[in-house]
């Protein structure tokens, strides 16, 4: 499985999206780890 972020080019995000997406970008290997943790398959990063 993957995940995508995606958002639609006019569209203003608001601060939790900004957040959120940061949170991601910052987080993203200790993310795969827990994914690949639980389903016991190396993921890409």
């Amino acid at each position: 499985r993957s995940w995508c972020v995606v958002q639609a080019k006019d569209k203003r995000l608001s601060p939790v999206a900004h957040a959120f997406i940061a949170f991601i970008r910052t987080e993203r290997a200790q993310i795969s780890q827990l994914v690949e943790r639980f389903d016991g398959r190396p993921r890409a990063v």
